[in-house]
């Protein structure tokens, strides 16, 4: 494969990582807003979730493999030596740009909904203390990493 033949299948296939991490990124979006609220929705969005990771995953090792075939490393270094040999590199590195940010903006989205998930975990464990007649903070965690309750039953009610 030529210099020109490479660069085409970089574009090919930089476009292609775009497009499924730009749909990830509206998946991501969509999670966020059905957090809490349906949790038939947000098995059905990590099922979706995970068949664009693992799509985004092939792409990056067919990129990788032409990287090397190109004679570069199969990183972001690699990347940038290739973008700097190519002849038409004005689109491929504005795509390439693109593709960081939205896999950065991914990232990011990922990190606020595992907040939220943490969060609402975190309330509905203390709301089940409270039903159980403990103080919400009894938890603590014992030699071996796991989480335990003290076994103080303090009663804030009596039915």
């Amino acid at each position: 494969m030529n210099l020109t033949q490479q660069q085409l299948a970089m574009r090919a296939l930089v476009a292609r990582e775009l497009e499924h991490a730009e749909h990830l990124l509206e998946l991501l979006a969509k999670e966020r807003t059905t957090l809490g609220t349906d949790g038939d929705a947000i098995e059905a969005l990590a099922n979706a979730k995970a068949e664009r990771i693992e799509q985004l995953e092939q792409l990056h090792a067919q990129r990788v493999q032409l990287l090397q075939q190109a004679g570069c490393d199969g990183s972001r270094d690699g990347m940038d030596l290739f973008l700097r040999r190519s002849r038409s590199g004005a689109e491929l590195r504005s795509a390439w740009q693109q593709l960081l940010e939205t896999i950065s903006a991914c990232r990011d989205q990922n990190q606020i909904n595992g907040i939220i998930v943490e969060s609402t975990r975190r309330s509905l464990r203390d709301t089940l203390s409270i039903l159980q007649g403990q103080q919400p903070d009894d938890a603590t965690y014992g030699e071996n990493g796991y989480q335990t309750s003290s076994n103080l039953s303090r009663s804030w009610a009596k039915a």
